[in-house]
């Protein structure tokens, strides 16, 4: 499985993220994430990122998720001209659910042994990819879910490209980063397996 897993937008080390997707290739840009949010808002974030994803020269399409939650076969023809599913941050919980309504939680795993897909995403993007999201209520809330969502299931379990907890903004310049500390405290004495990665940092494979 391929992955590229940031704390905070694209990271670091975007010449791995340049070697495993070549310049030229299509990413779907998943915002689901942010669902919960104004739709100003999600859509002025939108553009942000698509712009920094094409200043990387990348082609961008959106993957939104919403348009998939009665189409589920539908979802395998939008990943099919994708080289990268990239998800941006925002809410953790809400992102799960919305690639369970989807089955993209589902789709992904075969898609990325095949070698046909990377994975790749930051903050909640990241987070989706570990084991478990225990810990994570405490940076994001658990009953934000949209109101046009046709589920409000919290589910505590990521998609598994990771073992454990992935915990973003840890010791980082970031308004969440003290918060992200209590959370490594609680899972290093709860003895729960975690990847603490502060603000640049990625997690590759």
């Amino acid at each position: 499985m391929s992955y590229y897993l940031s704390s905070y937008r694209m990271g670091a080390r975007t010449d791995l993220l340049l070697e495993r997707v070549p310049i030229g290739r299509t990413v779907g840009l998943c915002a689901n994430a942010l669902d919960n949010v104004e739709p100003d808002v999600r859509a002025r974030l939108l553009v942000r990122e698509r712009d920094s994803l094409e200043a990387l020269g990348y082609r961008v399409v959106e993957l939104d998720l919403r348009g998939r939650f009665a189409d589920r076969p539908g979802l395998l023809d939008d990943l099919a001209p994708l080289s990268l599913v990239w998800a941006i941050g925002g809410n953790s919980f809400v992102l799960n659910l919305a690639m369970r309504l989807s089955r993209l939680a589902d789709a992904l795993p075969g898609l990325l042994d095949d070698g046909s897909l990377v994975y790749g995403g930051y903050s909640a993007g990241a987070v989706v990819a570990g084991t478990s999201l225990r810990g994570i209520e405490l940076l994001d809330r658990t009953d934000d879910f949209p109101a046009h969502y046709p589920s409000r299931e919290v589910l505590w379990d990521g998609f598994g490209l990771v073992e454990g907890v992935l915990v973003p903004h840890y010791e980082s310049n970031h308004r969440e980063s003290t918060t992200a500390g209590v959370v490594v405290a609680r899972l290093r004495k709860e003895g729960i397996p975690f990847h603490a990665l502060r603000d640049g940092e990625v997690l590759t494979n």
